[in-house]
């Protein structure tokens, strides 16, 4: 009845040309969206909902029995690429009576536990009563093995609602949860919140910290953070799931990245799961990007920067970078993208964006130019060192303690800041004798903590 070789609608493209202009696209809508996640199976294999939801009015419609009614034919296939066999091939009709309301689309999941490898899906609906009407999607997905070693993450699902719930006959049930997805991954006026689903797994290790970071970052089609949360994840659990939400009843109308981001402060591992979601909200005024336009970029001083000078202004922006940021950052492949990688950064971190003058980037070289003057040493500038660092990203502290070298110590620091976590401290020990002081400990979530650090200090 199908042929599964056809060719795959844009679907998402369709929809941003929708808000556009509904009736000049009315007749072309397709008659279903599709969308899928993939989470940890066992050890050889995986797990991959694919979520499907039918227009029920891009369907002809028939009466029976006095209610309108849609009948159509369905076709899934699914292939082990590696070896060309079908692993799961299924035709079948369906007919369905005619909602009055829109958001009673013809909504549900397809799951299929898989061996490691990649497969190619194919999804097809035709109209029963418009014999020429066939809507076909495909596309190819690899099952990985996300190993035991590290922990991960789980694709990102959106939903449109998401419960606690002891119903586990629901199709949608799920680790105690009810999530209905938002197939076609727009929300806005009808759907002024995002509901997100995603799994955390191999979180329990032994010897590694006792909080991870979860950090979830929603950014426009410009690369502009929109918003950030983080919170800490105690690693009391193997694996835990997130559900949570996104306001974004009052960000424009646009395309947006919502990054969810686990990572280990001290060693630097991470994983990283984004999902892309369109936003349509025709009474909201993008004001940011009325403000700044191509020229704002240009006439600002990393519009003519170098590679050497682009690449030395990242590392000192580094400091205070995201996990997500450093991501976006490796991936950048050309100067002109890593100008307006760092033009961004710094508009995002505009205190005042009313004002000609970022204050929060002034004052941040201010620090910088305050550290190469205090803290220099070994052939490196100060905003290269430890105490550097410490003083741009954290400011003056409340009171510094120097000890100077004795008997049986090393010279060594001791920063004190009243204002942060309830008090915390900063220990730097000139360990090498050259005056170049390293960072030994510190009580400060997220930084070094090593509470052995007098004995690194000893000089017998």
């Amino acid at each position: 009845m199908f042929d599964y070789n056809g060719e795959i609608p844009v679907r998402k493209t369709f929809i941003l040309v929708l808000f556009v202009s509904l009736s000049l696209f009315a007749q072309k809508k397709p008659l279903f969206d599709l969308d899928y996640a993939r989470f940890a199976g066992d050890d050889t294999s995986g797990i991959i909902e694919v979520y499907y939801s039918f227009y029920q009015n891009a369907f002809h419609s028939v009466t029976i029995d006095s209610r309108s009614v849609i009948r159509g034919a369905i076709g899934i296939f699914l292939e082990d690429i590696s070896t060309s066999q079908p692993y799961f091939k299924r035709e079948y009709n369906f007919a369905s009576p005619v909602f009055d309301s829109v958001k009673n689309n013809l909504t549900g999941v397809l799951r299929f536990r898989l061996k490691f490898g990649e497969y190619k899906f194919a999804f097809a609906v035709k109209d029963l009563e418009m014999e020429d009407r066939v809507d076909t999607a495909k596309f190819n997905i690899k099952i990985t093995d996300p190993g035991k070693t590290k922990f991960g993450l789980s694709d990102i699902e959106v939903a449109t609602k998401i419960e606690k719930s002891d119903n586990d006959s629901s199709t949608f049930f799920k680790n105690t949860f009810e999530v209905v997805p938002n197939v076609s991954t727009v929300f806005g006026e009808n759907l002024p919140v995002v509901f997100y689903y995603i799994e955390l797994y191999n979180l329990n290790k032994e010897d590694d910290p006792e909080f991870l970071i979860l950090e979830r970052v929603l950014t426009n089609d410009r690369n502009e953070e929109v918003s950030r949360k983080r919170r800490y994840i105690p690693r009391k659990n193997s694996s835990i799931v997130e559900a949570n939400t996104v306001n974004i009843s009052k960000l424009p109308t646009g395309t947006y990245n919502l990054t969810l981001a686990l990572f280990d402060s001290l060693s630097n591992e991470i994983a990283m799961s984004t999902k892309k979601i369109f936003v349509f909200n025709s009474n909201v005024v993008d004001t940011v990007a009325a403000k700044y336009s191509d020229n704002e970029f240009l006439s600002s001083e990393f519009a003519i920067m170098s590679e050497e000078e682009i690449e030395e202004a990242y590392s000192q922006a580094k400091y205070i970078a995201s996990k997500v940021e450093e991501k976006q950052w490796d991936e950048m492949k050309t100067l002109d993208q890593k100008r307006n990688y760092l033009f961004t950064f710094w508009r995002n971190r505009d205190s005042e964006p009313s004002t000609a003058v970022n204050e929060f980037k002034r004052e941040y070289y201010r620090r910088i130019d305050y550290a190469n003057q205090a803290y220099s040493a070994f052939q490196r500038k100060g905003w290269q060192t430890d105490r550097g660092r410490v003083h741009i990203v954290y400011g003056r502290p409340s009171e510094i303690n120097r000890f100077p070298s004795q008997l049986d110590t090393k010279p060594y620091e001791v920063w004190n800041y009243d204002d942060i976590e309830g008090g915390v401290e900063f220990v730097f020990g000139d360990i090498s004798g050259f005056g170049d002081y390293k960072l030994l400990h510190s009580t400060k979530r997220g930084e070094l903590r090593d509470d052995n650090w007098p004995t690194r200090i000893k000089t017998l």
